[in-house]
């Protein structure tokens, strides 16, 4: 009875010590569940309890599984951990009990209640994650006996309700960006209304619906926008212009000057990461070569997004692959740490205009034309030149 309860705590603990550097989604959810409650009621001594004149059973036949559901609904604090509350219906579960008296005792109990529970997550890839869950329950047991032996049972439709735990692990699945898929198993301790501790073992196919996303977002086909298509860096400049370096050996670069260097996510990271990939360090310490002979007072790395998706999730995800280049360009020595700062702005600063992707039916055609948008921008301000 107790390996459920010690698998179920385990896996929270280990949801605990799993390290995450990624996004908060603070959002509300709400879901539905159905499926199947096991009792692991003892009517043996629940028919002991009612027939307390001496009367035994000569045996007992149940009908200990039936029907259930749940309804819930929870906070998101992060991709890690949330919590819910909800009601659960485990339907009803019957007995009956001959005794040795030619008589019989027949029994019918309903069990329902509310839950609080806190969810852990661990991911297992882009959309199948581990889940465990432990947490408060407030059950309510209604009994119904009747019995061919007169004046035996002196209470014929008890209730109890009673505090008491619950606890369970299972996986999800998330199908898209407006549904997920849940599969339980979930352990219920109780009360059989006379009194007797007892578990209800539930096992439940649930989807969970997030609120306030209002359309799918397709994230993996963003990664297939061709890369030939992608420029690794684009350099633009600012007013007023930067000089040119000249033929000679000490690329010379006037003070007071700002150069911008545009990197194209596309190139630097894999889809929803902060990670560098391999073709995106290559990028990299191409732009730290380029600008080798170089000095800046200032440098300002500016993580930019398209306008799919949340604007907050946006801002947080740019700003860590600010963060991202930041660390690299300093571990090769390209840039000074106290001269450089970095910054997640989103997608507040597009350079696709509004109208620009309207009238655009698939979402793999938008993300393309969106692409301008996904970038990190290296802007290196006050320079002046040195000889190398």
């Amino acid at each position: 009875m107790k390996k459920l309860n010690i698998l179920c705590i385990a896996a929270l603990a280990t949801m605990s010590s799993t390290y995450t550097t990624a996004q908060n989604l603070d959002r509300f959810y709400g879901g539905i569940g159905a499926g199947e409650a096991v009792s692991k009621i003892d009517y043996n001594l629940m028919s002991k309890d009612l027939m307390g004149s001496g009367i035994t059973d000569s045996g007992t036949s149940s009908n200990h599984k039936d029907a259930s559901y749940k309804i819930f609904g929870g906070y998101q604090f992060n991709p890690y951990y949330a919590v819910e509350v909800g009601y659960f219906n485990f339907g009803a579960f019957k007995f009956n009990a001959n005794t040795t008296s030619a008589g019989s005792l027949n029994g019918n109990l309903k069990i329902d209640g509310i839950d609080l529970a806190i969810v852990g997550t661990i991911p297992l890839s882009e959309k199948l994650s581990l889940i465990g869950r432990g947490g408060w329950i407030d059950a309510r047991t209604s009994d119904t006996f009747s019995t061919s032996i007169p004046g035996s049972i002196s209470n014929s439709n008890p209730q109890k309700t009673q505090n008491n735990y619950s606890a369970g692990f299972g996986f999800a699945y998330k199908i898209n960006q407006l549904v997920t898929a849940r599969a339980e198993l979930e352990r219920y301790r109780i009360n059989d209304g006379l009194g007797n501790n007892a578990n209800v073992n539930l096992a439940t196919l649930s989807l969970v619906f997030p609120f306030g996303n209002t359309k799918i977002e397709a994230p993996k086909i963003q990664e297939k926008v061709s890369q030939p298509e992608i420029q690794e860096n684009r350099f633009t400049e600012e007013k007023p212009k930067v000089i040119q370096p000249q033929k000679d050996e000490s690329h010379i670069i006037e003070t007071k000057e700002n150069l911008r260097i545009s990197f194209s996510a596309e190139i630097l990271f894999e889809f929803d990461k902060a990670k560098i990939t391999p073709l995106g360090k290559r990028s990299l310490d191409k732009f730290a070569k380029e600008v080798n002979a170089v000095e800046y007072d200032l440098v300002t790395i500016d993580g930019n997004s398209d306008r799919i998706g949340k604007k907050r999730y946006n801002e947080k995800l740019s700003l860590a692959r600010a963060e991202s280049v930041k660390e690299y360009l300093i571990s090769i020595k390209a840039i000074q740490e106290n001269k450089t700062k970095t910054i997640g702005s989103g997608s507040s600063k597009p350079q696709t205009d509004i109208s620009d992707c309207r009238g655009i039916k698939t979402s793999k055609a938008v993300i393309a034309c969106l692409q301008p948008d996904r970038r990190v921008d290296v802007d290196l301000k006050g320079s002046e030149h040195i000889n190398k």
